[in-house]
C-alpha cells in the first residue's frame, strides 16, 4: 500500500486524540502536523509514537473504520477471506512528519492486529526543479516495481490509496506495468471494496535499441534544448507523449520514461557504460573464482561515484592518502573497495560527457601500496579497454 496521512483526520481515533493532545503543532482541523519551530522532528515522532502505544494497551480496541484508510482497506479484506492468516505488508510513505509518524503508528497497530509483518518504505520527492522531481518519482516508481514483482497478482494485493496524489497515480501505472489490479475503498460507504482492472502496457524493445543513443543522452544531460535536437529526435519526442515531456522549448523524460528505461532491462544500453583494460582483464582471468566479486566491486564504485561522491570521497579519492602522490597529475583516481572478505583497489576515470567509467588496474590482494607509489594503473592506460556494461549490469 501507499500511506497517506488519514490517521490524523480530526474524525479518526488517533486523529482526534492527537489534536487535543500537544504533540505537534496542529492547525484547526487540518490532518497535516507540523512541526514545532525548535523541535527536533524525529524527537517529536518519537514522543508521540510513546504516547500512542501506551493510549492503545489502555484503550486495546476500537472501531475498524476510525483509525485510517490503510487500516480500514486491511479489515475489507479481511472481511472477505482475502487476507492470509500472517500477511506481509510493504507500506510506502511520504519523508514528510505527517507521513512518518502516521507509517510507524500504523506498523505497530497492523502488527499487533493482524499479525502482520510490515516493512516501512520512504518516498522522497525532491522538488528543486522538474528534472529532480521527474527523477525521484522515477525512482519511487522503481522501488514499487521492485516490491510487486516479489509477489503476484494471484496473491498479492495493491492499494495505492494515500500519499501524494502522484504517488496514487504513478503507482496505478506501474500496477499495470507488473499486471496488478488495484484495490480501492469506497470513503462514504467502507464496505465497499472496488477492483480497478489493470490496462496492458509495455514498451517494444526495438524502441529502446533503436533509439539507445538519444535516450542515453537525454539520461545523461536530464533534459535538452529542442533546438539541438535533429529532426528525427524532435519527432521521437513529439510522437511519444507517454515518455517525454516538452516545456519551455526543452524536453526531458517524464517520471514513466526515467521508471521504463532504468529497468534491469535496459541498463546496459541506456545507463553508465563500463569499459576495463587487457590489465584489468588478465587479472580477471587469472582469478576467475573472483570474477563476480570484480563486478561487484566496481557497481559500489560507479553507485557511489553517481550518488555519494562528498560523502565517499576518502575511498573514491584514495591517492590522497599517499603522500609521494601529492602534487602528481594523475589521469586516473584510486579507488579503495572492499578490505574484509576480500581486498579490492583499482584504479578508474569517468568521462562525464560520455557517461563511461573506465577501470584502469585492480589489485585484489596485498601488498598493493608499491605499485601505487610508482604510479601503477595511475598515470596511463594498461592497455586497450574492453566494454564490460552488460556484465556488470547483469551480473546476478
Amino acid at each position: 500500500m501507499t500511506s497517506g496521512i488519514s490517521l490524523f483526520n480530526y474524525r479518526n481515533y488517533f486523529g482526534n486524540w492527537t489534536h487535543k493532545g500537544n504533540f505537534f503543532k496542529m492547525e484547526g482541523s487540518n490532518p497535516q502536523p507540523l512541526p514545532e519551530h525548535k523541535d527536533d522532528p524525529e524527537k517529536a515522532i518519537q514522543i508521540w509514537l510513546n504516547a500512542a502505544q501506551e493510549l492503545i494497551q489502555q484503550k486495546g480496541s476500537w472501531k475498524e473504520e476510525s483509525v485510517s484508510a490503510e487500516y480500514s482497506m486491511l479489515h475489507a479484506l479481511k472481511r472477505q477471506n482475502k487476507l492470509r492468516e500472517y500477511p506481509f505488508i510493504a507500506l510506502f510513505h511520504t519523508n514528510t512528519l505527517g507521513g512518518t509518524a502516521a507509517a510507524k503508528l500504523l506498523k505497530y497497530i497492523i502488527e499487533r492486529d493482524f499479525s502482520a509483518t510490515v516493512e516501512l518504505h520512504t518516498v522522497n520527492i525532491d522538488v528543486a526543479d522538474r528534472v529532480s522531481l521527474n527523477r525521484s518519482l522515477g525512482d519511487y516508481m522503481g522501488e514499487l516495481n521492485d516490491v510487486l514483482r516479489q509477489g503476484h497478482p494471484s496473491g498479492t494485493c495493491f492499494a495505492p490509496i494515500g500519499g501524494y496524489k502522484v504517488m496514487t497515480s504513478f503507482g496505478y501505472i506501474v500496477g499495470s506495468f507488473c499486471g496488478y489490479p488495484t484495490a480501492y475503498l469506497h470513503e462514504d460507504a467502507q464496505q465497499m471494496l472496488h477492483i480497478i482492472p489493470p490496462v496492458p502496457i509495455d514498451i517494444d524493445d526495438s524502441f529502446v535499441r533503436k533509439n539507445a543513443p538519444f535516450l542515453r543522452r537525454l539520461n545523461i544531460e536530464g533534459l535538452l534544448g529542442l533546438d539541438a535536437l535533429s529532426r528525427e529526435e524532435k519527432s521521437l519526442v513529439e510522437e511519444n507523449p507517454a515518455l517525454f515531456t516538452i516545456e519551455e522549448n526543452y524536453v526531458y523524460l517524464n517520471p514513466f520514461g526515467e521508471f521504463l528505461f532504468s529497468r534491469e532491462q535496459y541498463r546496459s544500453q541506456l545507463q553508465t557504460k563500463v569499459y576495463i583494460s587487457d590489465a584489468v582483464r588478465k587479472v580477471i582471468d587469472a582469478n576467475p573464482s573472483q570474477k563476480r566479486f570484480v563486478f561487484q566491486q566496481i557497481s559500489v564504485l560507479l553507485q557511489y561515484m553517481k550518488d555519494s561522491e562528498v560523502e565517499k570521497r576518502g575511498e573514491l579519492f584514495h591517492e590522497r592518502d599517499f603522500e609521494p602522490l601529492k602534487g602528481k597529475e594523475l589521469e586516473y583516481h584510486l579507488y579503495k573497495g572492499a578490505s574484509n572478505g576480500g581486498l579490492f583497489r583499482g584504479t578508474w576515470r569517468y568521462d562525464k560527457q560520455n557517461d563511461e567509467l573506465y577501470i584502469n588496474y585492480i589489485w585484489l590482494s596485498k601488498p598493493y601500496e608499491d605499485d601505487i607509489i610508482k604510479g601503477k594503473g595511475l598515470e596511463k592506460p594498461e592497455g586497450k579497454f574492453h566494454d564490460v556494461t552488460k556484465e556488470v549490469y547483469e551480473r546476478f
